[in-house]
């Protein structure tokens, strides 16, 4: 019984680590605002934005 505890608090913890790491790496919240602002832009186009470090203010004027 305690290793099927231990299992799946290491299995929580790895989804965790698996989550940050997706939303630190595509800018789910800056798709969303460009969406409903009716900016065509995709999200496979910011996570490229993100990994050729394209300057913040160039993507949204901040």
């Amino acid at each position: 019984m305690e290793l099927s505890n231990t299992i799946l608090i290491a299995l929580c913890v790895g989804l965790a680590l698996i989550m940050l790491l997706f939303f630190r790496f595509v800018p789910v919240g800056l798709w969303i605002t460009a969406f409903f602002s009716g900016v065509p832009v995709s999200l496979f186009t910011l996570i490229g934005m993100r990994l050729r470090k394209v300057i913040r203010t160039r993507w949204c004027g901040h």
